[in-house]
């Protein structure tokens, strides 16, 4: 599964200052991936590196175990933090969007008020 993963992202066609061409489904299928060899990985972890476990009584195996289970769960992380930063720009774009239709209402009244006044100024003069 990792090796699909690599070899996607090795011969993804991405363009220079461009964060993430991946689609949503793409990020969702690489989430639950990462979820699910979290989820499995902890209890295999836990029965090999316990005293009698296969990995305790190979020295290496046993740091290697841990160390892959470390890499493991901070890749899932990174991707949770990608994952927010995306919603965040997201909202960020409404927000900013909502912000500039405000401001030209705004300036659509101002400009009617005025006229309005300019208006009334001319017909009582």
């Amino acid at each position: 599964m990792a090796a699909i993963f690599s070899l996607i992202e090795v011969f993804r066609v991405s363009r220079i200052d461009v964060e993430n061409t991946k689609s949503d489904r793409e990020n969702m299928l690489e989430g639950l991936s990462l979820l699910l060899l979290v989820l499995l990985w902890i209890p295999v972890v836990i029965l090999s590196t316990t005293p009698g476990g296969s990995s305790s009584l190979v020295g290496n195996a046993y740091f290697f175990t841990w160390f892959t289970t470390v890499v493991v769960i901070e890749t899932f992380v990174w991707w949770i933090r990608d994952w927010r930063k995306g919603i965040h720009d997201v909202v960020r774009l409404q927000e900013e969007e909502y912000q500039r239709a405000q401001r030209e209402v705004l300036r659509k009244f101002k400009l009617a008020k005025a006229a309005a006044a300019e208006a009334g100024g001319v017909s009582t003069g």
